[in-house]
This record gives C-alpha cells, sequence and structure tokens, in this order.
C-alpha cells in the first residue's frame, strides 16, 4: 500500500495524470501559459459570430422623384418599378443596411410601412412623406444615411432623392395624420391660345395639317393677366365640398367617397418661364383626392375656357348621351352626379402634375415628444422642383428650348380644339383611328394620374 501511494504521488508530479480531486483550470490560463512559455497558441476561429441588428425605430422620409420611369409610387407584385420598391432597395442594400432583414425589407406589415399619399404613373413628387419601422445595423446620423441613400439611388440609376430623415413616434401614420395636400399642375400657357378654326368638311387628310397649326399659334401666344383671371374664375368653382364623382372613376355618385373638399385651386398670377415658354402654375390644396380628379379638374377648366373665348359659336357643349347643353349650364351642373358629364370631360396630361406638399396639422398641435419639422426641408424641395422636375415638365412640351420630339400636349389640345367643334360625330371615329387610339384618353387603362389619397 505505502508503494503504491509514492507511485502515485510520483506520476502527479510527472504530469502523467490528474486526480479528479484536483480542479481544472480554465482553458484561457491554459493558453496564457502557453504564450508565456512560448508555445505556439491555437488559431482563433475565422467565422465572425452571427450579427445582433440594432433595435428597430420609426423613422420618417420626406422624399422627392420623377415619376416618369415608374409604375407610381406604392409597392406592387404586378407592376414594375415602383418609388417604394426602389427605395426600400436601396435601404436594405449592402451599401446603406436600414433594413438588416430580408423578410422584413419584403413585407409593408413587418416595415409598418405608410405614405402620405399614393401617386400613379407619370406624376412626380417635390415633398413625398414615407414612414417605416426600420432595422439600422450601425450608429450613423440621420445626414450621414441620407448621403448613402441617395449615393445608392444614384447608383442603382433611380430618379429618386432623400431630403430629410427624421425619427417619429412608433404609432406615426403619414396616410391617417396628413391633413392637407398641395397639388401642382404645371400648365403650359400656350394651352389657352384661341381655337383653330375647322371646316365643315373637314377630312381624315386634314388632321396633320390641323396639328401644325396649332403648334403656330401656341408659339405665338403669350398669356395676358385677363387670361389668367378669367381661368381662376373657373377654377374657384371647384372650391368648397362637393360630390366630385363626376371628376373621378369608379366611385359611386352620391357615396361618401365621392365628397371631397378643396381649400385652393388657383394660377398663380405669374407664369412660370422654363426654356422660353410660360408655364402657369396651377395650385390645388384639400384633404384628399379621387383617382384622375386634379386632371380632369384642369382640364374641364381648360374647355370651358376656350369656349368661353370662342364666343357663340361653341358654347353648346354635346354631352355622351346625345344632349346639348351651353357651357354654363354645364358649369352649373358639373357636381350633379350624371355619367354624361363625367364622360365628357377629357383629362390633361400627366406629365404636368406634382405632389407639392403634405400637412400634417392635427399631428403638429398634439404634445408630443417628437414633433414634425418638415420646414426644414423646404429650400431644398424647392431647389428640387427648379432643378428636377421643372425641367421634366418642360420635356413634354416641344416650344421649350425648342425641341423636335413628341410634344404631349400638342397631341391633347388637338383632341381638345376636335371635341370642342366637332364633338362625337364621324370625324371623332376616323381621327381615333388615324391615331391608333382604341379608347379615349380618360379611358386610357387609368395608368397616369393621382390616386385615391385616403385608400
Amino acid at each position: 500500500m505505502l508503494l503504491v501511494a509514492i507511485g502515485l504521488i510520483i506520476s502527479v508530479a510527472a504530469g502523467e495524470c490528474r486526480p479528479s480531486f484536483i480542479p481544472s483550470l480554465p482553458s484561457s490560463v491554459h493558453q496564457t501559459r502557453r504564450n508565456m512559455e512560448g508555445v505556439d497558441s491555437v488559431p482563433a476561429p475565422t467565422t465572425p459570430p452571427p450579427f445582433k441588428p440594432r433595435k428597430s425605430r420609426k423613422l420618417l422620409f420626406v422624399v422627392g422623384y420623377l415619376g416618369t420611369p415608374y409604375y407610381g409610387c406604392q409597392r406592387s407584385a404586378t407592376a414594375e418599378p415602383t418609388i417604394e420598391r426602389s427605395l426600400i432597395d436601396a435601404m436594405a442594400s449592402e451599401n446603406v443596411r436600414l433594413i438588416v432583414d430580408p423578410k422584413r425589407a419584403a413585407s409593408d406589415w413587418k416595415l409598418d410601412l405608410s405614405r402620405s399619399a399614393r401617386t400613379d404613373k407619370g406624376v412626380h413628387a417635390a415633398r413625398w412623406v414615407l414612414a417605416a419601422q426600420v432595422q439600422p445595423d450601425r450608429t450613423l446620423g440621420f445626414e450621414e444615411y441620407r448621403s448613402l441613400l441617395n449615393e445608392e439611388l444614384r447608383r442603382r440609376g433611380d430618379a429618386i432623392e432623400v431630403l430629410g430623415i427624421q425619427r417619429v413616434v412608433p404609432s406615426f401614420s403619414p396616410r391617417f395624420l396628413c391633413s392637407s395636400r398641395q397639388y401642382v399642375y404645371m400648365l403650359p400657357a400656350s394651352c389657352l391660345a384661341p381655337l383653330v378654326p375647322i371646316r365643315d368638311d373637314f377630312a381624315l387628310s386634314d388632321v396633320q395639317p390641323h396639328l401644325a397649326a396649332i403648334q403656330g399659334e401656341r408659339k405665338s401666344f403669350w398669356v395676358t393677366r385677363e387670361d389668367i383671371s378669367s381661368l381662376n374664375g373657373l377654377l374657384a368653382r371647384f372650391i368648397g365640398r362637393h360630390d366630385y364623382s363626376n371628376f373621378a372613376k369608379g366611385v359611386a355618385a352620391g357615396s361618401p367617397q365621392a365628397m371631397r373638399s378643396m381649400d385652393r385651386c388657383e394660377a398663380l398670377d405669374e407664369p412660370v418661364t422654363i426654356d422660353g415658354e410660360q408655364f402657369l402654375r396651377i395650385e390645388v390644396k384639400g384633404s384628399g383626392f379621387l383617382y384622375n380628379q386634379i386632371r380632369r379638374m384642369v382640364g374641364f377648366a381648360c374647355e370651358a375656357f376656350l369656349r368661353r373665348k370662342a364666343g357663340d359659336r361653341c358654347r353648346l357643349v354635346q354631352l355622351e348621351d346625345g344632349q346639348c347643353v351651353d357651357i354654363d349650364s354645364l358649369l352649373e351642373r358639373m357636381f350633379v352626379p350624371d355619367a354624361a358629364v363625367r364622360g365628357h370631360i377629357l383629362l390633361v396630361p400627366a406629365c404636368g402634375l406634382f405632389l407639392d406638399r403634405c400637412q400634417f396639422g392635427f399631428y403638429d398641435r398634439k404634445p408630443s415628444g417628437l414633433p414634425l419639422r418638415l420646414d426644414a426641408y423646404d429650400d431644398m424641395a424647392e431647389a428640387y422642383v427648379r432643378r428636377a422636375i421643372l425641367p421634366e415638365v418642360a420635356a413634354c412640351s416641344s416650344r421649350a428650348a425648342g425641341r423636335l420630339q413628341e410634344d404631349v400636349f400638342d397631341e391633347w389640345l388637338q383632341m381638345l380644339h376636335m371635341k370642342i367643334q366637332c364633338e362625337r360625330g364621324s370625324w371623332w371615329e376616323k381621327w381615333k383611328e388615324a391615331r391608333d387610339t382604341p379608347s379615349l384618353p380618360e379611358e386610357d387603362q387609368g395608368d397616369e394620374g393621382e390616386l385615391d389619397d385616403d385608400n
């Protein structure tokens, strides 16, 4: 027994074995001892530990964009690209990483996505507001994230610019808290030029000469203060609360959805000159708008202006059901639901329309720890309008800088002139066939204009 005990003591001293009652040291201690003794250390693992995202937070984005290359602003599974899709993809990119979870980026519900207005194809925006519950993975300031986002959007070739970012309370929803929206329609002043007369024997071969005559009339026309005052007299009829079912598509007459309140509808006294051409800035402000409502309002006001200016020969209006009414009588009944009146109104082109600003009066008056500061972006928004939106609008008009590409306003004016002077006679069908347009512009797939902001 004594010999066994002595052998055990010798073995322990030699390090051949360790009795169970001797506690083992942590591996870090052995690693430190080996380093001190000059023994090669065990290489550290090369795979980084899984990243744990930062806590999500609700951010508000003030955005300007050109709507021409997009199928509207809202994400859609059937139409791409859209403003929201492009913006969220940029947020989730490796260069920005405001959204690190792919499942969150793919779900409007997980992002708690909400926007102040929904604009459709061809409509621009200067101060569009989007709110999203993002999950940033880096500690950066809002201005740094804005720079990263804009750099990524430019790299992707998007016509989108983020003007500002700020934090809001988790319950903030631009859709429900937006108290008013203001749109602007930039109408070429030459659209108010006098009608080009049409002969009684007008034939299909006269379409192109008539178009050339309209273009010549536009080139020599300059708007007067009397013209603007007369147009404002017509636009003022839209102010107040009315049934706008005649100025929208797919809205039941007399329904609560058709009732809209307009606080402002007027053209500014001073025209805006872009590349040598005059444009009228028509501002329309209200709580919400129906699909194509503003474009129909402006189109109807232009038609009434031209009919009144032409005198007695064009005052009689032929409606869809064949009845004929005086233009003043039609103005009196424009808010009386009537399918014949609704089908009569011609849309102005979408390229002249942009969302100017959104206001959150109810939220601003509410005591909150995170007040909105949207006025801080006004200078950047106005600069964006001058730098991007106005040149895009001017590009629709061939008068601007002598451009020779197709002028959508020329085509719209020709339709309006013919509609006023020919109405829906046999020539109307021939003209549609010549232009290869299977339907009237107001029935054109519903792919241009502003969408209902409240749905």
